[in-house]
């Protein structure tokens, strides 16, 4: 999950993908689209060994974590301020709120350029989160109606 990942951006019509620009030794994980098809939500990470697996590397790794978006025909994603550690971004149904996880808990950006808000948390018990990223299965981590 932390070696050579990137979101690649495809139109249908060509059936040709793209990759989305992510700094050298960076990976992109995570993609979500918003519903109205505007406006792409990914994270960000720095490229890890894939053998150092453990409760301090995950650690580590989901430090590097950066939330970005990525407007529609843009090249250009823009990083989300406040969101070291992020994951797992879900979309509001309206295409307006974001609801991530971060440091252990749920944030909410609750409209565009709005600073994130710590909405719940902790979701794991101190010190037991998965030793494997591939492990933390998100959607049952949380539930949200999108509303």
């Amino acid at each position: 999950a932390w070696v050579s990942k990137h979101v690649e951006q495809c139109v249908e019509a060509t059936a040709t993908c793209t990759t989305v620009p992510a700094p050298i030794n960076e990976l992109s994980v995570s993609p979500a689209w918003s519903p109205n098809g505007r406006t792409l939500a990914f994270v960000e990470a720095s490229v890890e060994q894939q053998g150092a697996i453990g409760q301090p590397q995950v650690t580590q790794w989901y430090a590097t974590r950066h939330l970005y978006l990525l407007p529609a025909g843009s090249d250009r994603p823009v990083e989300v301020a406040h969101t070291q550690g992020a994951a797992a971004p879900v979309w509001s149904e309206n295409s307006q709120s974001l609801l991530f996880v971060d440091d252990d808990a749920l944030y909410l950006i609750a409209q565009p350029g709005s600073a994130p808000v710590e909405v719940a948390g902790p979701l794991f018990s101190p010190g037991s989160w998965s030793a494997y990223f591939g492990e933390i299965a998100w959607a049952t981590q949380f539930a949200w109606s999108q509303s």
